[in-house]
């Protein structure tokens, strides 16, 4: 690969056709230096390759560019086909189960529920905290929770805990606010418990696409913190 600068006047060597074709086979490299350092931290445990591995298997299944994200862009529906169902089903479970292979996943089962009349069980989730915070983990800094249009049967099933509404949030389209992060684990593990796995159910048909959103964002800032890159990223 040649490596050009993308400019009126450089690399001076080239006529003006030859230098239009250069920079149309031109690729950014910006990133590669912070991806190779992370690719580098990552290799030094097989749980965090593993984890990787499953977050872009999960992106792989179904992603959205940031652009289209942004309180301004229209709104995703809901998508009607089954194939589609099953991916976003699917790449929940995939992104959850990055988590797992952080061994930062909620640790509950018939006789050791995690929550208990809606309350949380202390036990499981001073274990989860301590697991959190033996990873570096700050437990203390929320996580922002996409919710765009009007609120889902998964949502009216299930309702985020809401600590604080984004500033940008406003009217019945853009009510994205900030959670807990223990709550945004336990959510995540709901909708890959309760709405993706198993038999396709009523609510796997109403995945929307931001559900799938917030859980892979969920895995990304837990693979990056416990690698040691989520704050270096957050100055950026």
């Amino acid at each position: 690969m040649d490596f050009i600068a993308y400019s009126d006047t450089e690399p001076k060597y080239l006529d003006p056709e030859e230098k239009k074709r250069a920079v149309e086979m031109s690729a950014s490299v910006g990133g590669i230096s912070l991806a190779c350092a992370i690719a580098a931290k990552a290799s030094r445990k097989e749980k965090f390759v593993y984890g990787i591995a499953k977050y872009a298997f999960s992106i792989s299944l179904f992603s959205i560019p940031g652009v289209d994200l942004e309180p301004s862009a229209r709104h995703i529906p809901i998508f009607r086909l089954p194939d589609d169902h099953i991916k976003l089903s699917h790449a929940i479970i995939s992104a959850y189960s990055a988590i797992e292979e952080l061994g930062l996943e909620i640790r509950a089962s018939s006789k050791k529920p995690s929550k208990i009349k809606d309350q949380w069980n202390p036990a499981v989730k001073s274990d989860l905290e301590q697991r959190l915070m033996k990873a570096k983990i700050n437990i203390n800094e929320n996580m922002l929770w996409m919710r765009r249009g009007t609120r889902t049967k998964i949502e009216r099933k299930k309702s985020p805990p809401i600590s604080t509404k984004a500033p940008w949030a406003g009217g019945l389209q853009i009510r994205d606010c900030d959670i807990n992060l223990i709550e945004a684990i336990s959510l995540a593990h709901w909708l890959r418990s309760h709405v993706a796995s198993h038999k396709t159910k009523d609510l796997t048909k109403v995945i929307s696409p931001y559900d799938v959103i917030n859980v892979q964002h969920l895995a990304r800032r837990l693979l990056l913190e416990i690698l040691g890159f989520w704050k270096f990223l957050s100055k950026e």
